[in-house]
């Protein structure tokens, strides 16, 4: 942390999860889930000390179910975002990745 800075602010966002895979048949497509939103977690005002280091995990948003399948493919779910090393309440700060899609189910 630069000389000087005494607080911040943070916006901690987790990944997104992958939507579910539709199944595409002869009579039609059938349905799937869309992913989920990652969560959030918001801050201002968190106090830090010159000289720390904060370190930031930005989570991975993930791709849909990639296989035509009767039985369905589920989306995967996206990664955890986390912010360390403020002088939190909380300790670490992280916002939870987002669920994957259900797919088709017959």
């Amino acid at each position: 942390m630069p000389t000087g800075v005494t607080s911040i602010d943070y916006l901690v966002v987790g990944g997104g999860g992958g939507g579910g895979r539709n199944y595409f048949t002869a009579a039609g497509t059938r349905g799937a889930g869309g992913g989920g939103a990652g969560g959030f977690r918001t801050g201002a005002g968190i106090a830090v000390t010159a000289g720390n280091t904060l370190t930031i995990t930005v989570g991975a948003g993930q791709p849909g179910g990639s296989t035509n399948s009767p039985s369905g493919v589920v989306g995967t779910s996206g990664s955890n975002s986390s912010l360390v090393g403020a002088n939190s309440p909380y300790g670490t700060i992280t916002a939870a990745g987002g669920g994957g899609g259900s797919g088709h189910i017959s």
